[in-house]
């Protein structure tokens, strides 16, 4: 199992290079899991905080904060679309978040992980070696974006894009969440397409 000071993402280190736009209002929540035991699973989410205009336009000046959440669970067989699929806890780690921005229960909301092969989104990094990640908030299973083997992302290869107990998966979600629609109630927000004009697209 990785360690949290290997797992969780440098992004803490772009605080100090937000915009002057300071209201946190979009989350953004990838995350890394691996096998831990048998069928069981570890994982760490890192929710990206941001200001409104990063909404329209994906640059990381909007960043503003992030909150860690730990990910542990066995084997669940709740998810019908999903290959395999798992109940988790979801355990605060960490944040560099201002006042109580980090103890919005929309950050350990998760209770339910998923992963099914084949189909990814059009936007895929590795299209062939990609599958769909599927997560619960809490309201229900629902499709959270794509999911590939770790290796990847560091230039090296996958035979499969298999869940096989071995291999550590990165899953990328193919929405972002208005956190000014929240209202301390993750079941109230409406995850929007991150590639709809509009932003008004379905999650996923």
């Amino acid at each position: 199992m990785r360690s949290l000071a290997a797992s969780i993402p440098a992004l803490f280190a772009l605080a100090g290079c937000g915009s002057s736009d300071d209201t946190p209002s979009w989350a953004f929540d990838p995350f890394y899991l691996e096998p831990a035991g048998v069928g069981d699973v570890f994982g760490l989410q890192t929710w990206n905080v941001y200001s409104d205009p990063w909404s329209d336009n994906r640059d990381e000046r909007y960043f503003l904060c992030a909150v860690v959440a730990q990910l542990e669970g066995g084997p669940t067989p709740t998810c019908e679309t999903c290959d395999v699929a798992w109940e988790v806890v979801s355990t605060f780690v960490e944040s560099d978040c201002p006042g109580s921005l980090a103890e919005d229960p929309l950050f350990t909301s998760v209770v339910g992980v998923g992963f099914a092969a084949g189909s990814p989104s059009g936007d895929a990094p590795y299209p062939e070696l990609s599958g769909v990640g599927f997560v619960d908030y809490g309201f229900g299973w629902e499709v959270h974006g794509d999911a590939w083997p770790e290796a990847l992302d560091s230039g090296g290869t996958a035979e499969s894009a298999e869940w096989d107990d071995a291999q550590p998966f990165t899953f990328w979600p193919t929405a972002i969440w208005p956190l000014a629609d929240t209202a301390a109630d993750p079941a109230t927000a409406t995850p929007v397409s991150r590639f709809a004009d509009d932003h008004t697209g379905p999650r996923g």
